[in-house]
């Protein structure tokens, strides 16, 4: 959006001003237009006052170039009061300042204590959290001082969230007219853009090394009902997260008769409504943050040969993350990981945030963890005896087979999303994966942004979450993340999820088959079936000797070729396992197919069927 230079702003006769200005209004119907002009005679303005063509950020060495003065380099905004028209009755604070001091349109200003901050010079200001702060005049030059001359009080933390209410709020009055006859009353907008990241200007995406990209227009044309006179934070309108750059930072409050286009860069026409402009402050002290458990770069399901690939680590670039928050958790608590995995995922031990210990939040069914002994790593129950959850291949029953406690404190809805590994990989896909004969296909991304309302306070189950079918039985992974912010489709458990908690759980699924092996001393060889099965990377077979065996085990393709030879172990009595890949001889992933594991013990051999998948 650039500012017309043309004969009409040039020559500036108030005759012709008058004229263009009839002419904006005429076109706009009070809607925005980029186009700013001078004011003639009776007409009074009221305009922003954010630094432009001067020093917004002097410890920086920045200027601004926000969109604030009738002669500057950027664009401009004015809210006029038209001679004849309806009186401007919308306003921040406790009344309306027409900008005979202030910037009133002409920049750079001579100093900076005028709107934007509280005090003698203005009376109107309306800010009611955090401090305001401006540069000088009391101070040397361009030394910060706070507005209030009171103990300063910062907007946020770094990557934290800012509540209204708590962190940031505003009084704001709505008693607008429309210019018709009689002249009635009108919804106004509240829109607010916050320069995250420092530049002088209000872009509408930065990059914050906190998680995805932030959006600057943090309130987007907020509908002010009629007659409406509080706080912004008494309006229904979002939170929002804070960058990791810390420092000064300039916010425009802007209230319009009518909703601006977007993007928005903070200029316009408008006839009614006010804008008011702050310099606050974000504290460069990082809060301790909420991360997730499952393992990364280690066994995940010991003793079988799989690396967790779960996004937990912070050193590996994809990690799941909460900024710190109070309001929204599983359990009774949120837990800001100074246990846990705490963000770096040493992994020395396991038995922490995936355990029951205080905060955990899950219902049912108890879950496991991985130990840490002197011959290696075992699955143990967190609290024995752990519990199934159910049964292989059949859906979930909520509440009695699978459950989590569920807290919203907040005031605006949440979500809550659901992932569990279910052919047992290490990574949460977000695939399909075939589970049985006869139940089709199955999404590891289980549950997807179940909405979680404001005020909420129970159980997952009660918030009817839709059929869903189990994977193959064995021990999965799971991540219940819940957030203010939605997850994508296919999501793999990663990302900066705004306020809220997420728990991971090792959890295990329990087998109905006829052929399912029971430890035992007496009795037949009993072989079970290749499980996970379809698979995209390893599957097992579980047997049973009655006696002390050797056993051989090959992979073959469905021509008769032989992949691998796995080699002869030696078992002893009871229960085994054995275990391929899904490699080849040479160490290469097998071709996507039907293979056979041809398992030998003593004289009799056993085949397997198993299905490679993409």
């Amino acid at each position: 959006m650039h500012r017309r230079k043309d004969a009409l702003a040039t020559a500036r006769p108030w005759g012709v001003v008058v004229l263009g200005l009839v002419v904006v209004l005429c076109l706009s119907t009070a809607a925005q237009s980029q186009l700013c002009y001078p004011p003639p005679p009776g007409t009074l303005f009221e305009w922003g006052d954010a630094p432009e063509g001067a020093q917004a950020y002097p410890d920086l060495g920045i200027s601004g170039q926000f969109p604030t003065c009738l002669a500057g380099p950027a664009n401009c905004i004015q809210h006029a009061r038209i001679p004849g028209g309806p009186a401007n009755n919308t306003f921040f604070g406790p009344n309306l300042d027409y900008e005979p001091d202030g910037n009133a349109g002409v920049c750079p200003p001579p100093q900076y204590e005028n709107d934007e901050c509280y005090g003698p010079l203005d009376g109107d200001a309306g800010l009611v959290l955090p401090t305001a702060f401006t540069f000088g005049p009391t101070g040397p030059p361009f030394s910060a001082v706070t507005c209030s001359g009171g103990l300063p009080q910062s907007l946020a933390n770094i990557c934290a969230t800012a509540r209204w209410g708590t962190d940031i709020d505003i009084l704001l009055t709505n008693n607008l007219f429309a210019t018709n006859v009689p002249p009635t009353p009108r919804i106004v907008y509240l829109n607010v853009l916050v320069d995250l990241n420092r530049s002088g200007t209000w872009d509408q995406m930065v990059p914050s090394t906190c998680g995805p990209n932030l959006e600057e227009h943090v309130t987007k044309n907020l509908p002010v009902p009629i007659g409406f006179s509080g706080l912004a934070s008494q309006l229904p309108h979002h939170d929002f997260q804070v960058s990791s750059d810390s420092g000064y930072v300039w916010v425009r409050f802007s209230l319009t008769p009518d909703p601006v286009m977007l993007p928005w860069d903070g200029s316009g026409f408008f006839e009614g409504g006010e804008t008011e402009d702050y310099m606050l402050h974000i504290t460069g002290n990082q809060p301790p943050a909420e991360y997730g458990d499952a393992p990364q770069g280690v066994l995940a399901y010991p003793p079988f040969p799989i690396i967790g690939q779960f996004p937990t680590c912070v050193q590996t670039g994809g990690y799941v993350v909460h900024p710190g928050s109070n309001g929204l958790y599983l359990g009774s608590s949120v837990d800001f990981e100074f246990d846990g995995n705490a963000d770096a995922c040493g992994f020395n031990v396991f038995d922490n945030d995936e355990c029951f210990g205080g905060e955990a939040g899950i219902i049912v069914p108890r879950p496991y963890t991985i130990l840490r002994q002197p011959a290696g790593l075992v699955i143990a129950p967190c609290t024995p005896p752990g519990t199934d959850l159910g049964v292989q291949c059949t859906q979930i029953v909520w509440g009695t087979e699978l459950d989590i406690a569920i807290t919203n404190g907040l005031g605006s809805d949440a979500y809550l999303n659901f992932l569990a590994d279910w052919d047992q990989n290490g990574r949460w896909s977000g695939g399909l994966i075939g589970c049985g004969p006869n139940l089709g296909r199955n999404a590891e991304h289980v549950l997807h942004n179940i909405r979680v309302v404001a005020g909420f306070s129970g159980l997952l189950s009660q918030l009817n979450p839709p059929a869903r079918l189990k994977g193959h039985r064995g021990y999965v992974w799971t991540r219940f993340t819940l957030s203010v912010n939605p997850a994508p489709a296919n999501w793999d458990g990663s990302g900066n999820m705004g306020e809220g908690e997420t728990e991971d759980y090792l959890l295990h699924i329990g087998s109905d088959d006829a052929t399912d092996v029971q430890a035992g001393p007496f009795g037949a060889i009993q072989i079970g079936e290749a499980s996970p099965n379809p698979t995209r990377a390893w599957t097992r077979v579980d047997l049973a000797l009655p006696v002390a065996s050797d056993v051989g085990i090959e992979i073959y393709d469905i021509a008769g070729r032989r992949v691998r030879d796995l080699g002869v172990r030696s078992f002893g009595r009871g229960a085994g396992r054995v275990v391929w890949d899904g490699t080849d001889a040479g160490g290469r992933r097998a071709a996507t197919g039907l293979y056979f594991m041809r398992v030998k013990v003593g004289d009799q051999v056993f085949k397997r069927r198993v299905l490679l998948v993409d």
